[in-house]
């Protein structure tokens, strides 16, 4: 079995699933006691690179002999970064889904009973860990300026930021229905019971939830500066200086359940090829 030297922040079921074919060596960033007594520094093989760009990181990215991206936006912005980088050593694996929850066309319908909603109402999703960091002004702005009154908004996140957006829901005095959901355990099934997932973030970082969300059948809508946007069409990105665009394709939307049901259609076929197996198979014939 070859040996092959690996920097990553954290293991990763990708990394045990390489780790049956060749035998893995982890690289740790040295302590400063260690550093000073170690003469020179171990360059791995592959580099999965997290975005930081320290001056450790700097030095293992020039010497690696592979670096694997998330997309090809975050190779361009790593060249861009960091000039002297061979393109050619910097390979772009997806991030992947693992479709561990059967779709439930029922779901939604019980979700609906349960909380008094209307079975023709759509449901408009957000979630994020950060509700603020991640776009929750924009998704307010954006419902709240939508001329069908055809939905329910739905949020979910940790405990913390729910009962923070509750008080600024409250303040603005709402005049759409909002469900907020706390630290919801299964979250695959909240993209079951949705039909739009709306993600305005101005983050960069790869969001996996738009895999999920095409997945579980979902129409999309995410920010053009998010990597994530890479993977799905142009009528699914948003441009963050420009709501009225998304106000109006959202409308569209929820006046044509047909239209809707076009897109979750299209969504799923384009983004059920984003498997762990793909990834894997990606990442494992690069060498």
């Amino acid at each position: 079995m070859n040996n092959l030297l690996i920097y990553n922040k954290k293991k990763s079921k990708l990394l045990d699933a390489l780790n049956l074919i060749y035998d893995l060596e982890y690289i740790k960033k040295p302590s400063f006691l260690s550093a000073l007594f170690t003469k020179q520094t171990q360059y791995p093989d592959i580099y999965f690179y997290d975005s930081k760009l320290d001056k450790y990181n700097i030095e293992l990215l020039l010497n690696s002999k592979l670096i694997i991206v998330n997309s090809n936006a975050q190779k361009q912005y790593l060249v861009k970064k960091l000039p002297a980088l061979d393109m050619n050593n910097i390979k772009v694996v997806y991030p992947y889904i693992d479709h561990d929850s059967i779709y439930d066309e029922y779901l939604q319908e019980n979700f609906k009973k349960n909380h008094n909603i209307d079975l023709d109402t759509k449901i408009i999703f957000f979630r994020a860990n950060k509700l603020s960091k991640n776009g929750i002004k924009t998704v307010l702005s954006i419902v709240s300026n939508l001329n069908s009154a055809n939905f329910t908004l739905l949020v979910e996140s940790s405990k913390k930021e729910i009962d923070s957006l509750r008080v600024q829901l409250q303040i603005m005095k709402i005049k759409f229905n909002v469900i907020l959901v706390e630290d919801y355990k299964n979250k695959n099934e909240l993209f079951m019971i949705s039909d739009i997932f709306l993600f305005p973030s101005s983050s960069r970082f790869f969001n996996r939830d738009i895999l999920k969300a095409g997945f579980y059948k979902t129409a999309i809508f995410v920010s053009c500066n998010n990597y994530a946007s890479e993977v799905v069409d142009t009528f699914a990105t948003i441009e963050l200086d420009d709501e009225h665009s998304t106000i109006f394709k959202i409308d569209a939307l929820l006046s044509n359940s047909s239209e809707l049901e076009v897109v979750k259609d299209t969504n799923y076929k384009q983004l059920k090829k984003y498997f762990f197996s793909n990834s894997f198979n990606s990442l494992k014939n690069l060498f």
